[in-house]
């Protein structure tokens, strides 16, 4: 292929692929990683064929191989489901080596560059998610400076008493126990106030008979 046709294909994809992220059009993840990650590889393969005047019969499709594992390790931070994804579909187990190299490689710089796809995912949905690494401007801060000593729960089937209590207080989160007192969750006060002024109540004859002997008490 062209060195023009391969750098409009991978361009098409890549400002597409853009333009389509975050809406409801249901585009993708891997395929434009996948189409611009192999044009790259196939505009390296041609320029290393101009160069050094290769023969087109010892084209080698090493390049376009790990272009498209290097793209996705790139957008996603994924790395050995990523070099296990590539080798299984394209059946080239002799790349794993360099392959496992040139991921490494992608997924160091991108690190370096910006944060990954699914972090950005986290937190444009608001979900409670804690970092690898603490920012300097909290790294001296400690647990007991911002933890409260009281803390506010919700059962698995609780009564309106305890959500007004959550919904008083100024958490914005709450850990969530079942009837034996085990943690199994965490629910926020947004989705809460959600059910409550949607009135989703819970019908009391099938509430089992552990949960009745809790609010008897």
């Amino acid at each position: 292929m062209g060195t023009l046709y391969l750098s409009t294909f991978a361009l098409c994809w890549f400002f597409f692929s853009m333009i389509t992220y975050g809406s409801a059009v249901p585009s993708g993840l891997f395929l434009p990683p996948i189409l611009v990650g192999s044009s790259i590889g196939f505009l390296w393969e041609n320029m290393r064929v101009a160069l050094l005047n290769i023969q087109q019969t010892e084209i080698s499709s090493l390049p376009i191989i790990v272009g498209a594992a290097c793209m996705i390790s790139g957008q996603t931070r994924l790395t050995y489901s990523v070099i296990v994804l590539v080798l299984e579909a394209s059946g080239s187990f002799d790349l794993a080596v360099p392959m496992f190299l040139a991921v490494w490689c992608s997924n160091t710089v991108g690190s370096l560059i910006t944060t990954s796809l699914f972090q950005r995912e986290i937190r444009g949905k608001q979900m409670p998610f804690l970092s690898g690494h603490c920012p300097p401007e909290t790294s001296r801060i400690e647990a007991c400076q911002i933890m409260s000593k009281t803390l506010v729960t919700v059962q698995t089937i609780a009564d309106m008493r305890s959500i007004k209590k959550a919904l008083s207080s100024t958490h914005n989160a709450f850990p969530v126990l079942n009837t034996h007192g085990n943690f199994v969750g965490l629910i926020p006060k947004s989705i809460i106030n959600t059910l409550a002024n949607l009135k989703v109540f819970y019908e009391t004859k099938r509430i089992s008979l552990a949960s009745r002997k809790q609010f008897s008490s």
